[in-house]
């Protein structure tokens, strides 16, 4: 399973774990189905490199070379795209659409992650959170997928 599956699935319906966090739900037949259907785009359907052809281009360079029509990107990624577009709108265009889905209608879904770097409050080394930073506090609990629509 790759870091960008989570679309897949909770498009699909399905989580790894239950709403209340006590069951684990990767057996759930929406989860499988979604599995499925994510892998079936590279060894069914061919619209995505396979794990052979990813060795020796990886998926981020083949879609700057405009080899892939989709490729999952984060924020900082907007500013390199815009700058491209604007310095050669003749070979490099893109647009920011939501991940692709198995089926028309389906509900689609994104995960939207980021990297905070932080000095714990309980850390013995708290000085080194430099001046005027405050303590940091994690969160708790962990990020809700959207409910499917009726």
């Amino acid at each position: 399973m790759t870091w960008n599956s989570q679309a897949f699935i909770w498009g699909n319906g399905a989580d790894w774990i239950s709403e209340d966090q006590k069951t684990v739900t990767v057996d759930d037949p929406a989860f499988a189905e979604a599995l499925q259907w994510f892998a079936d785009l590279g060894l069914v359907e061919g619209v995505t490199p396979s794990a052979e052809q990813a060795q020796t281009l990886d998926t981020y360079q083949r879609w700057m070379a405009g080899e892939i029509g989709f490729f999952p990107v984060a924020p900082w990624d907007i500013a390199t795209y815009s700058a491209l577009a604007e310095e050669d709108p003749e070979t490099f265009d893109y647009d920011v659409i939501p991940y692709p889905v198995a089926e028309e209608g389906d509900d689609w879904s994104t995960w939207i992650g980021s990297l905070g770097i932080a000095v714990s409050e309980n850390s013995a080394n708290k000085e080194a959170r430099g001046p005027g930073s405050r303590p940091t506090c994690l969160p708790t609990s962990r990020p809700r997928r959207p409910s499917r629509q009726a």
